[in-house]
């Protein structure tokens, strides 16, 4: 099972992340939890403890509320709806992850448009058709 928030271990590639307590979130998460061999974006996003959104640095850290699920599809909601879409990061996650995980989460909410959006980046990045069942 993949950890998407590994605060208590040391990480060098997010070495910055400013203050105890905070959390990765979207592309930050999906990026450190899966291992990716990619250029990390200008900005990445966190989650405090504090219910104020502030920035710091590179960071831009959200409140406690906008914390998603620790989960591949609660992480990438978050990355889609706070950060857009970042190619380069979502070829590289599509690589590491099974296509049967990401039609899991595309039947949990077939409707959904993030959802929709995902199945649409799938394809159209790895030039392969999900199953419709």
């Amino acid at each position: 099972m993949t950890i998407y928030n590994q605060n208590s271990q040391n990480i060098t590639i997010f070495h910055d992340l400013p203050s105890k307590g905070n959390s990765f979130s979207g592309y930050s998460a999906l990026i450190s939890a899966h291992d990716l061999k990619v250029t990390a974006p200008d900005r990445l996003c966190a989650i405090g403890v504090k219910h104020k959104k502030i920035d710091i640095g590179r960071w831009r850290i959200f409140t406690p509320r906008h914390k998603p699920e620790d989960t591949l599809f609660g992480h990438l909601i978050f990355a889609l709806k706070y950060e857009g879409i970042d190619l380069a990061i979502l070829n590289a996650l599509f690589q590491a992850v099974e296509a049967e995980e990401i039609q899991k989460m595309i039947c949990s909410e077939p409707t959904g448009s993030y959802s929709r959006r995902l199945w649409f980046l799938w394809e159209w990045l790895r030039e392969e058709q999900l199953d419709k069942d």
